[in-house]
């Protein structure tokens, strides 16, 4: 993966949870489950089980703090997110990652709650609220 400075400005304009539910509605359960798969048998040996530990890391934060991640810019969600996985790894395993790697482990953050919202209701309506399009938004457009 080049410049993540260039693909943070494609991402930004929108917000994270926006990204989290293009994949969640576009893509079937199985697409999703399949791509997430692919991603992690791709991982090396030594990632494998600190890419789960650091999805579970990310899945722990409060919950207001979720929310306002998930409502954050996506380009730069995408920054923070690359900063949290290489120091993650780098503080608690004491791995260092390229960038392909770091991006891969993205998109398995991304598809981990892409599936998540296509399984739990909850998840669903959380990241829709995140990405504006709560109750009321959808009442008054």
């Amino acid at each position: 993966m080049g410049d993540f400075d260039a693909l943070a400005n494609q991402f930004s304009g929108r917000r994270f949870a926006e990204l989290i539910l293009e994949h969640a509605s576009k893509q079937s359960p199985r697409e999703v489950i399949t791509a997430l798969s692919a991603l992690q048998s791709g991982l090396s040996p030594e990632l494998k089980e600190p890419v789960v530990e650091l999805v579970d890391f990310v899945n722990a934060m409060p919950q207001p703090q979720l929310r306002k991640f998930f409502s954050g810019d996506c380009g730069d969600k995408f920054l923070e997110l690359m900063d949290v996985i290489k120091g993650f790894l780098i503080s608690n395993y004491g791995l260092q990652v390229s960038r392909n790697e770091a991006f891969d482990i993205f998109n398995i953050i991304v598809l981990n709650y892409a599936a998540a919202c296509q399984s739990f209701p909850q998840t669903n309506a959380a990241m829709r609220k995140a990405a504006g399009h709560g109750f009321l938004r959808r009442l008054l457009t």
